[in-house]
């Protein structure tokens, strides 16, 4: 078993940091024998986050498939990390085994871009005479929110020392001797809760939070113990405490916050903690609201009453409570972080798939080509007239790719360059098809599909009558009220509002409308009025007429002299109900006559 130069304490870290700061940040790496370009993966195959990571530390696990131990230094002094720029970045070595050729390194990367495939970091090695620069605080830089990052495991009585500058160490207590085993990354700590109970102890401190919280850790219960701490921050029981643990003796996983004395809203997670095997637990607190999360995903939320208050802490402890009579944490702990801000739902996300021992995140050589050539379109369908039309094809790989009309009345294609075809279809008079067609252009070949819609007829036409031919004195109001035999229909029916537009011609009339009427008020001449209405409900237009004789005794002078073809619309629902001015049909407008309408 061999244990890198970080984990041998305080002094050595200090000596480590002191190499680190002495290294010359403007290296010549023409100088090294050896380099390796590394991708990340954030697509639905890979770590699947959409939105960029700045300032993410990454994993990186080397072993003989992957690196080539025989060509670096014996503990990986050799070993550097840049961006593609040529910018060196800040490294962390947590296990060189150049024996047993296995390495777990960190490495603070600039930026994680999200959803694809990305040349995010070159490895070089390969240079005798390279001087250490593993830097633990260059990576867990507490200027962005790291307070403490603990990567456990190493000699079973020392300090675990802290990543973070200035940062406590974790220092073991009642530790037995066999503490130290292969972990989730790397060595972890392996707590059994006996004789006295082991525990780590993480000293005072830990005062400002009110910024924001987020606390992780991999965690392999191997027992359900009752109450049993994970973490617990406080100043002794019920005091300013940060309580992660385990309900009763249940799978429920609960996060406890206090201010003073005063506890907040508890958060529970159910049913979340499987014994015997490593899960990574998140805890993300930004204002009120606390989140959970197992293996990167949500697994419980809630808002608290406060937010956290500025308070130091005294007693402070992994695997050990503040509560007298609860049990000590029984199984594997690893990798238990600490920071002064909340991470976001996608940082979580890619430390999970970055952690996990089937990691999803990097890749150690260029990624085979990711776009495999395929092409369909939709099957025919059968839908009723006016309704949305959505036609998806697929054309993966092609260099482009459209809709075309072959036949019918199909309507206009806005944007034909698409593979989804989004329209409504036109109302119609009877059952029609409409044939439309796919086509995609690869690099070599033209594919396309037909793809046929039948329409059907589903929505009722206004049928009406108007009535009969009847003579007037042009003097006493008369109500002309044409009858709907299918109203009920229209009713149930998807266009169930009514436009109606009158027409009076060859002769001037005072009129009012009424609802599904209209009131005849007075001619102005005598001879015939031609009366008209044309209805529709957003489909075809139907239209009716009658003439009325208006009677030459009345003293009105003759119908030629007084031409008017003045026409008014307003619309009603089929419930009878105005539309009222403010609608497309509330508005004087002037139409030609309507002679075709009088047989």
């Amino acid at each position: 078993m061999s244990y890198p130069h970080s984990r041998a304490g305080a002094p050595v870290l200090l000596f480590s940091l002191a190499l680190a700061l002495a290294a010359r940040a403007d290296e010549d790496y023409s100088q090294w024998a050896h380099s390796r370009e590394l991708w990340t993966n954030t697509s639905p195959d890979g770590a699947y986050v959409t939105s960029t990571v700045r300032r993410f530390p990454v994993l990186v696990r080397l072993d003989s498939t992957r690196f080539p131990f025989s060509e670096a230094r014996g503990k990986g002094e050799d070993l550097r990390f840049t961006n593609l720029a040529g910018k060196r970045l800040p490294h962390q070595i947590e296990r060189w085994d150049s024996t047993g050729a296995r390495a777990e390194i960190w490495v603070l990367a600039d930026s994680i871009v999200g959803n694809g495939y990305n040349k995010s970091l070159r490895m070089l090695w390969g240079k005798s005479d390279a001087a250490d620069s593993s830097n633990g605080a260059g990576v867990f830089d507490s200027s962005e929110g790291w307070t403490a990052v603990w990567h456990l495991g190493g000699a079973d009585t020392l300090a675990r020392p802290n990543a973070v500058a200035g940062g406590n160490p974790a220092t073991p207590k009642n530790y037995d001797g066999d503490e130290s085993r292969a972990g989730a990354i790397g060595w972890a700590d392996s707590l059994d809760g006996a004789p006295q109970g082991d525990y780590l102890d993480l000293g005072p401190g830990y005062a400002d939070f009110s910024k924001g919280l987020t606390f992780s850790v991999w965690a392999r219960p191997d027992a359900a113990a009752f109450w049993a701490r994970i973490l617990d921050m406080g100043n002794g029981q019920g005091q300013d405490n940060f309580v992660l643990q385990r309900h009763l003796s249940d799978e429920n996983l609960i996060w406890d916050q206090y201010n003073g004395t005063a506890g907040n809203t508890r958060v529970e997670a159910k049913q979340v903690l499987a014994l015997g095997v490593w899960q990574l637990f998140t805890v993300s607190v930004a204002n009120k609201v606390c989140n959970i999360y197992k293996n990167g995903a949500l697994v419980a939320t809630g808002t608290q009453h406060d937010t956290i208050a500025i308070a130091a802490k005294t007693t402070n402890f992994i695997g050990k409570s503040n509560w007298p009579g609860n049990s000590y944490y029984r199984g594997g702990i690893d990798e238990p972080r600490l920071s002064r801000v909340a991470r976001n739902a996608d940082w979580v996300k890619l430390e999970y798939a970055n952690q996990r021992a089937d990691q999803t995140l990097l890749l150690y050589s260029a990624p085979a080509p990711v776009c495999a050539a395929r092409f369909a379109a939709p099957k025919d369908t059968v839908l009723p007239e006016g309704s949305p039309l959505v036609l998806a094809g697929i054309a993966d790989c092609a260099d482009s790719y459209g809709w075309e009309v072959i036949s019918g009345p199909a309507p206009r294609i806005l944007d034909p360059e698409r593979k989804d075809l989004q329209l409504v279809l036109p109302r119609a008079t009877k059952d029609y098809a409409l044939r439309y067609r796919f086509t995609a252009n690869y690099p070599t070949s033209v594919a396309s599909a037909e793809v046929v819609v039948s329409v059907l007829e589903a929505i009722p036409d206004p049928a009406f009558t108007m009535p009969a031919n009847f003579t007037w004195n042009g003097k006493d109001s008369v109500l002309i009220t044409p009858k709907l035999s299918n109203l009920a229909a229209i009713k149930a029916s998807r266009d169930s509002v009514l436009n109606w537009s009158w027409s009076l011609v060859d002769m001037e009339t005072d009129t009012a409308w009424r609802d599904n009427a209209l009131l005849l008020q007075a001619a102005h001449a005598s001879g015939v009025l031609k009366l008209a209405l044309c209805l529709d409900n957003n489909g075809p237009v139907t239209c009716k007429s009658m003439a009325i004789t208006v009677e030459a005794s009345s003293g009105l002078p003759s119908a030629h002299s007084t031409r008017s073809d003045a026409t008014r619309v307003r619309g009603y629902d089929a419930r009878g109900r105005s539309l009222g001015a403010g609608s497309p049909h509330g508005t004087w407008w002037r139409a030609l006559p309507v002679f075709g309408f009088f047989r």
